[in-house]
């Protein structure tokens, strides 16, 4: 987490400045969004192999297929090819980008908005956050699921499913589970990002 929201931050910044300087004004809603997806994306695709590994790690059964981080970086790319590390980016960037920018267009709106030209309250900027991130999570997580599922199916010791595509996992979890296929585990997910 630490490089990805450092990285995260400091593109959102430049963005910023960087669209600032093309408008010459401050940002509006619109442009903060394109600032806050220009950002996840730029964080997401230079952090990606990490969260591949994070996966990979955390699915671990009994057997061990990894030894840490270091290690399934090098097993994975010899065994899978490099190319195999950012299993699973397209649906993270396609999700990411709408993601990061929903959450700062709607952070910075609505601590302008609460705020009138004071200092908000940290109660207000935490409301602000909460509520920011809740919709942004909303409206992303099910591309956040399609990313998952994609990223754990090259697995050694992997029984379940295995996609061809993004589109072809897209029309398969419609099939089999319908709309909550792409919903499952929001509530858990509510817990991590709303606070």
């Amino acid at each position: 987490i630490v490089p990805y929201s450092a990285i995260q931050f400091y593109a959102y910044e430049n963005a910023k400045r960087i669209l600032e300087g093309w408008t010459g004004t401050s940002l509006t809603p619109p442009l903060r969004l394109v600032a806050g997806a220009l950002a996840g994306m730029t964080s997401v695709t230079l952090t990606y192999p990490l969260d591949m590994v994070r996966g990979r790690l955390t699915v671990q059964s009994s057997v061990k297929h990894y030894r840490g981080i270091c290690n399934a970086l090098v097993v994975i790319s010899q065994q899978e090819g490099v190319t195999a590390l950012f299993k699973g980016l397209l649906p993270t960037l396609i999700g990411i980008a709408p993601y990061v920018g929903l959450n700062f267009m709607i952070y910075e709106s609505l601590k302008e908005v609460s705020s009138r030209g004071k200092q908000p309250s940290v109660l207000t900027l935490l409301g602000c956050g909460a509520v920011a991130g809740t919709v942004a999570q909303t409206v992303t997580y099910p591309l956040d699921v399609l990313r998952r599922k994609l990223q754990i199916q090259g697995m050694p010791g992997y029984s379940g499913e295995v996609f061809t595509s993004l589109w072809d996992a897209v029309r398969r979890v419609m099939a089999r589970e319908g709309i909550q296929g792409f919903y499952s585990g929001l509530a858990a997910n509510y817990l991590k990002v709303v606070p």
